[in-house]
């Protein structure tokens, strides 16, 4: 039996995930909520449970990482939502040579300093991450996604029968991708308009800025 999704509360993340699988970053900051059929209530934490021993190595994600540190002539690009442990991510991000450096600055965010080549390869790794998600999506999952323009808007038709995880990573996954996508090309604060309807009555279920503004749909708003 399919999970109806209930209800979904996208709060205002705070940073973002490589085309994996993704969680919270700051879970204080970032929860997903939904609630099933029966009306359990879902919630995503981060579990920040420190090493019973105290002698576990910490895995520096700061700039002093690098201990010959050179970012002339490189590109800076702040990403401020990100969807898995801070770590793993970057740890990612520096096995894979994505960039040059990449670290969680004072401020706490996502730091990315990269050629121009790199930015434009990566740039090409987010419209294929795009299409792969949109691409396989099919009728059976019950709902359908597209997108407007430079993916700074996202159409969705879904039903309350859908399945409630699938829908979220599809979800997490196309916005972390258009996040990156505007970011690189020049954006200073992303925004991705998100328009939901519902697939079995044709209303609005929602119609949103996000991350400024939250993207929540409840249980009610099904059958007006």
């Amino acid at each position: 039996m399919k999970r109806k999704i209930g209800t979904i509360v996208f709060a205002g993340i705070l940073c973002s995930s490589l085309m994996m699988v993704y969680h919270q970053y700051r879970v204080d900051q970032s929860d997903i909520i939904y609630e099933d059929e029966n009306g359990v209530t879902i919630r995503e934490v981060e579990d920040d449970t420190a090493s019973e021993d105290g002698d576990e190595e910490t895995y520096d994600i700061t700039k002093a990482y690098y201990e010959e540190y050179d970012d002339s002539g490189l590109e800076t690009y702040i990403i401020t939502s990100v969807f898995n442990e801070p770590e793993e991510y970057i740890c990612e991000l520096r096995e894979l040579g994505y960039c040059e450096y990449a670290f969680e600055n004072e401020d706490g965010m996502l730091e990315i300093k990269m050629t121009i080549e790199e930015k434009e390869a990566w740039i090409a790794r987010t419209k294929e991450n795009i299409d792969t998600v949109l691409e396989s999506i099919d009728e059976d999952d019950l709902y359908k996604m597209e997108f407007i323009e430079k993916y700074d808007e996202l159409r969705i038709t879904v039903s309350k029968e859908c399945n409630a995880n699938e829908f979220m990573d599809d979800l997490i996954v196309l916005a972390f991708n258009a996040e990156l996508y505007q970011v690189f090309n020049g954006s200073q604060e992303w925004s991705l308009h998100i328009v939901i309807e519902n697939m079995d009555t044709g209303n609005e279920l929602a119609n949103v800025y996000f991350p400024q503004q939250s993207l929540n749909i409840t249980p009610e708003m099904w059958d007006e």
